[in-house]
């Protein structure tokens, strides 16, 4: 099963990414570097695809006293 299958095993984690809705991750910039194999552990391609798709953006987790 596409959605399932991680290295030959089963992802809980990766069939919650591949069929959630929407992912957010705890930062606007943390959702883009998720993308990228340096953080994404295995699973950038289809972080980076949910990027593409609308379904993965990243929620400020500050205040901005700026605006």
């Amino acid at each position: 099963m596409p959605g399932l299958e991680f290295y030959g095993q089963i992802s809980y984690l990766k069939a919650g990414l591949f069929y959630a809705d929407h992912v957010t991750a705890v930062s606007p910039t943390y959702a883009h570097e998720i993308t990228c194999p340096e953080f994404g552990y295995g699973m950038e391609a289809m972080l980076e695809q949910r990027l593409r798709e609308g379904c993965l953006s990243g929620i400020l987790n500050g205040v901005n006293p700026g605006i």
